[in-house]
């Protein structure tokens, strides 16, 4: 996940200009986004041996896999196989589960690790293809995944597509096109149910969660276990910021990086089984694709330094001035 969803604190008032939002007067955030706490194996062992998994009746179901196998991924770090895996996911026409990592990514800090995973398959475990950007080189990567990232049949997933976005069009040339963002369809969902709010209770701006938050929210507890089996006590990139420019990599962090991609892809149906309006299923899609040119199309570089606010400011969805050019999407529910 990118780095900009998992903050310390901010510092003192910026002037950054957000939509609708004078970055001087917002008040300081102590904390946010919360940490990458991570569930031992053993949990889900013991929920599953002894059968105490309590589900209520509107919770999602436990991912059936086996409590001893995380999940699946595999290196793709040769040109060939990297082009065979991205044909075969184009043809299937998605969605694909998307997930980039890299050494302070950015527009300028380098993606290492792109993470795709088919969500097609009716697989309980399928395989996340972990490509190794960094060993396949600039042209062998554009060459395997530049259609596929850049079409607009095939539509991927992500989780905070802003820094993904930035990156591989400024260091790869590809044009990342035709997404869902989950931020925004969580944000969907809380306007949905009616628990959307622009504020805290203390008065603080809105921030836009991590993935571990909405996991926790929308997944249930076997699913999290499962998720995070093999990991850590913290993300690997919080233990060695430059742990993704490292060859070979560590097995714990290419199996947070399948995880990344794997939750993407249960948290995508978990959020999809709400049943969110047709007005709402608009405004996702199109704030989703708005959120691609956020970092992407600007001047200068927005990096966590330069820019905290307008990376942790979760603009509403249904702000109408997000939508000049688009009248007519966001008709009534």
């Amino acid at each position: 996940m990118a780095e900009s969803a998992e903050l310390l604190a901010f510092g003192a008032p910026e002037q950054v200009e957000i939509e609708g939002l004078d970055a001087s007067t917002t008040p300081g955030v102590e904390e946010v986004a919360g940490s990458e706490a991570s569930t031992s194996a053993t949990v889900l062992e013991a929920l599953l041996a002894s059968a105490m998994i309590d589900l209520q009746p509107n919770e999602n179901p436990p991912c059936a896999v086996s409590p001893t196998k995380a999940p699946m991924f595999e290196l793709v770090d040769e040109p060939s196989k990297a082009v065979a895996v991205c044909k075969a996911m184009f043809e299937r026409g998605g969605p694909v589960a998307l997930d980039a990592e890299g050494v302070s990514l950015s527009r300028t800090g380098p993606l290492t690790l792109l993470s795709l995973l088919d969500m097609t398959t009716e697989e309980d475990n399928p395989t996340a293809y972990l490509l190794d950007v960094q060993v396949l080189g600039r042209e062998s990567f554009r060459e395997a995944a530049k259609a596929l990232l850049e079409s607009h049949d095939v539509i991927k997933v992500l989780f905070d597509c802003r820094t993904d976005a930035d990156a591989l069009f400024h260091q790869y040339g590809v044009k990342l096109e035709n997404i869902i963002d989950l931020q925004t369809m969580k944000q969907a969902v809380d306007h949905h149910t009616k628990s959307y709010r622009s504020k805290t209770e203390n008065g603080r701006y809105r921030l836009v969660p991590n993935m571990n938050k909405v996991c926790a929210a929308h997944l249930s507890e076997a699913q999290n276990a499962w998720l995070n089996m093999g990991l850590g006590e913290m993300a690997p990139h919080k233990a060695n910021k430059n742990v993704w420019a490292e060859r070979p990599l560590a097995v714990e962090a290419l199996q947070y990086a399948a995880s990344d991609a794997h939750g993407i892809r249960l948290l995508h149906k978990a959020l999809s089984e709400v049943g969110i309006s047709k007005r709402l299923q608009l405004a996702m899609e199109d704030f989703s694709e708005i959120r691609l040119g956020f970092f992407r199309d600007r001047d200068e570089e927005v990096t966590f330094e330069t820019h905290r606010k307008l990376i942790m400011y979760d603009a509403s969805i249904l702000n109408q001035r997000h939508f000049q050019g688009r009248k007519g999407r966001l008709g009534a529910s």
